[in-house]
């Protein structure tokens, strides 16, 4: 078992939460979604609930992604079945890659 599922679930929900608010990819994905809704003359309140909002549909959908996952036998399969989750991602990775390439030529 992986040394950092073994440590308790609280330290894996911090990192996780850690690298939501420090990646510098979320907050470029952030400020392209909402800044076409955001007006100058929005007040703090308004900005808030807009963070909330935000925060609460991530947090909702990580968590019930990773309770689907996670309970039962689910874990266990997904397990077993890495080497072709990975071939497939990979396969996805190289195929995106050949499409860009083309696009550019």
């Amino acid at each position: 078992m992986d040394q950092h599922a073994s440590s308790g679930g609280h330290s894996g929900f911090l990192e996780g939460v850690l690298i939501a608010i420090l990646n510098p990819k979320i907050l470029a994905w952030m400020l392209a979604i909402y800044s076409p809704f955001i007006q100058a003359d929005f007040g703090i309140t308004t900005l808030l609930a807009i963070a909330v909002t935000g925060m609460l549909i991530d947090g909702g959908w990580y968590t019930t992604v990773a309770l689907f996952l996670t309970t039962g036998n689910r874990a266990e399969k997904l397990r077993s079945m890495s080497q072709k989750i990975d071939g497939a991602m990979a396969s996805l990775m190289i195929l995106f890659a050949g499409l860009m390439v083309v696009e550019l030529v």
